[in-house]
């Protein structure tokens, strides 16, 4: 028997439901690609990860230094990036595995902005990270480097984009 996971958005959260387990608020999340995980921020300073089968916590990824904006699973699952809002601007790669920071990605100049969204490539190693400037950019996570960065023009930022499936296309909603 198969049994399915459904989220659905009320009073701007997103809701959780699996048959017979508890429902989970959050205002953020992403589904592992396995589909047996979830991960979504834990409080001020924390991001859980949490079991679709049981509702357990099975991960718990520390050393953030506010309300993490934005998180989400590589292609693969082997990662999870979280991005900071307000005023720390970086983005935290953490291993699933264990929760071993991994990576730590940093705007760099005069000029930082908090995170509004990201996405993984379907290579696992380039990250897309939209920003409150307007801007999307494209990083390799294993150098920590910035690869190329797009001007949405947009006047409220790069609030979410959606990549597809083979990295090619890439949409941002305004």
């Amino acid at each position: 028997m198969t049994t399915k996971t459904a989220a659905k958005k009320k009073n701007g959260f997103k809701k959780f439901w699996r048959l017979g387990m508890e429902e989970f608020n959050t205002g953020m999340f992403d589904i592992s690609p396995d589909g047996t995980q979830f991960v979504t921020p834990e409080g001020e300073e924390t991001v859980g990860v949490y079991s679709l089968l049981s509702g357990k916590m099975v991960l718990r990824l520390t050393g953030l230094a506010e309300r993490p904006a934005a998180v989400g699973y590589s292609s693969d699952g082997s990662l999870i990036a979280v991005g900071s809002s307000f005023e720390h601007t970086y983005v935290r790669i953490y291993r699933t595995e264990d929760g071993a920071l991994m990576q730590t990605l940093e705007q760099t100049g005069k000029n930082k902005y908090p995170v509004n969204w990201l996405q993984f490539a379907p290579d696992g190693i380039t990250l897309f990270v939209g920003y409150w400037d307007w801007r999307i950019r494209m990083w390799d996570v294993s150098s920590g480097q910035i690869l190329k960065t797009l001007d949405t023009r947009s006047e409220q930022g790069a609030h979410d984009f959606s990549l597809s499936g083979d990295g090619q296309l890439l949409a941002v909603g305004q």
